[in-house]
């Protein structure tokens, strides 16, 4: 009864809070509510939970077609997305992205983007944002001070700065 006035369910609806097909509160078995409606299969990026309803599991907002724990977005909106995973802040080896962890390129330890490394990882050397596990490989000579391949003066095979 909506109003003083009695209304049939859709057929689907086990209790509902009006006529129609989209007002239904609980369906039958079998069905499942999604936006009001009890459907049998939920549609893409949703799926057949306990309760009777077509969503994700918490913490997800939204998820995606690999499971209903997988999410794309979360419920709680500070936090981040890494591998399907609600996470308070991005961990090492990723990089933000709007509200989502990113890896960072391989033998990165810290970056900014896929192509701007910061921080090489142990025994490797950094030229222009990018890591190496040699820098002849590059065509161009250790850097006696750090951790970084540079262009050393002629004859050179390590230098510091412009010293042999």
């Amino acid at each position: 009864m909506l109003g003083g006035v009695c209304y049939s369910c859709d057929p689907t609806c086990l209790t509902c809070s009006g006529a129609g097909s989209n007002n239904c509160d609980i369906c039958i078995p079998g069905y499942y509510k999604n936006n009001g409606v009890c459907v049998s299969n939920c549609p893409l990026n949703k799926y057949n939970l306990p309760d009777g309803t077509c969503g994700c599991e918490d913490p997800c907002s939204t998820c995606t077609n690999t499971s209903p724990s997988f999410c794309s977005s979360c419920v709680n909106t500070t936090l981040f997305i890494f591998n399907g995973a609600c996470i308070v802040s991005c961990p090492q080896y990723t990089f933000q992205l709007a509200k989502n962890c990113i890896s960072c390129p391989n033998n990165c330890l810290r970056c900014t983007s896929q192509t701007s490394c910061l921080e090489c990882g142990p025994g490797l050397f950094m030229h222009e944002f990018n890591c190496y596990s040699s820098c002849n490989s590059i065509s161009f000579q250790y850097d006696t001070n750090g951790s970084s391949c540079v262009l050393c003066p002629t004859g050179c095979d390590t230098c510091s700065g412009n010293v042999c």
